[in-house]
C-alpha cells in the first residue's frame, strides 16, 4: 500500500515531506496586491509550454496518433480554405478536440494549472506562488510559506494556498530503486493518462524536464497545428471551452517550446518521477494514490 513518508510501493517510496518548515518545495502565500505582476510574455511562453508539457506526457503510440489526426484536420481546413479543393474530411479542431475530450481535456486542464506558477483566489486576496526549497531558505519571508506536501494540519489561510495550488498540492513524487525500474513505472504511469476513468494527467522524469517536446512526432505535430492555426477561422473571445481548449493546444504547439525546464522548483533525479493529478483529485485523492499504486506494483 502507499504509506507515509518513506513508504515503499514495489521498490518505489513516495516522498510525502515531513510537515517540517522548508522542506520540499513551497507555496509562497501573500495578499495580491504584494505579489509582482507576471509579464504578458512570460503568460504566454508557460502556455506555449503547457501544450507541449501534456503531449510529451503522453504515450509515444498515442501521440503519433494525435499527429494523424491534426494532420487530417489540417487537410481538411486548408480544403475548405481553398475555392478549388473539396473536402472529403470535414473536420475541425474542435471537432477533434471534442473526439477526444474524455482525457485530453483534463491533461490540458491540468498542464496549463501546473505552469501557471501562481494561483489566486477568485476575490483577489490571495495569491500562491510556488517556489524550491532552496530559493525558500534563501528568502527573508519564511513565515509566509506553506510546505506544497504536508499531511499536517494547517491554518485555513494555508489550506486555502493548497487547494489554488492542487497541481502542486497533491502532486506525487516517486523515488524508485534504479532507473530501470523508473523507466518501467514511466511507461505505467503514462499508459493510463489517456484512461478516461484515469485520475493522472502528467507524468515527469528528468529527461524530459531537462528538454521539453523531445520526442519522436515533435515536428509533425508543430507542422500540422501551424497548418491549422493559418486556415481556420476562430473567436478569440470563444466562450465555448472545447474551442478555447483546441485554440490553446493549436497554438502552443504551433511554436517550439522555450527551451526553459518545466516544474523549476523541483530537480528530478535519475530515479524519480512527479505524477500530477487531473482536477478531479479534489475529490477523488484515494482513487490517485491508489491508481499510482496499481501502476507502479
Amino acid at each position: 500500500m502507499l504509506a507515509g513518508t518513506g513508504g515503499l510501493v514495489g521498490g518505489c517510496r513516495r516522498q510525502t515531506p515531513d510537515p517540517a518548515p522548508l522542506t520540499g518545495p513551497q507555496l509562497l502565500v501573500r495578499p495580491r496586491a504584494a505579489c509582482p505582476a507576471i509579464r504578458s510574455r512570460e503568460q504566454l511562453r508557460r502556455a506555449h509550454d503547457a501544450a507541449w508539457l501534456a503531449l510529451s506526457s503522453l504515450p509515444p503510440k498515442r501521440r503519433g496518433e494525435l499527429a494523424e489526426q491534426l494532420e487530417a484536420t489540417a487537410a481538411s481546413l486548408e480544403a475548405r480554405a481553398h475555392p478549388l479543393l473539396v473536402d472529403v474530411v470535414e473536420a475541425d479542431p474542435e471537432a477533434m478536440l471534442r473526439s477526444l475530450s474524455p482525457w485530453l481535456l483534463p491533461v490540458l486542464n491540468a498542464a496549463q494549472a501546473l505552469m501557471a506558477g501562481r494561483w489566486c483566489s477568485t476575490d483577489g486576496s490571495l495569491c500562491v506562488d510556488v517556489i524550491g526549497e532552496a530559493e525558500a531558505r534563501a528568502r527573508a519571508d519564511q513565515e509566509r510559506h506553506v510546505p506544497a506536501w504536508t499531511s499536517a494540519e494547517l491554518a485555513p489561510e494555508a489550506r486555502q494556498a493548497r487547494f489554488l495550488a492542487w497541481p502542486v498540492a497533491y502532486s506525487r513524487q516517486l523515488e524508485l530503486q534504479d532507473a530501470a525500474r523508473k523507466r518501467r513505472a514511466v511507461t505505467a504511469l503514462r499508459a493510463r493518462i489517456v484512461a478516461p476513468d484515469s485520475t493522472l494527467a502528467l507524468v515527469l522524469d528528468a529527461p524530459l524536464q531537462r528538454r521539453l517536446g523531445a520526442f519522436e512526432s515533435a515536428a509533425r505535430l508543430r507542422q500540422a497545428c501551424q497548418r491549422c492555426v493559418r486556415t481556420s477561422q476562430r473567436s478569440a473571445t470563444s466562450a465555448n471551452p472545447t474551442r478555447r481548449a483546441a485554440e490553446s493546444l493549436l497554438h502552443g504547439l504551433a511554436k517550439p517550446p522555450s527551451g526553459r525546464a518545466p516544474v523549476d522548483w523541483l530537480r528530478l533525479g535519475d530515479a524519480q518521477i512527479l505524477v500530477v493529478p487531473r482536477l478531479s483529485v479534489l475529490a477523488r485523492r484515494r482513487a490517485f494514490d491508489a491508481e499510482i499504486e496499481r501502476c507502479v506494483g
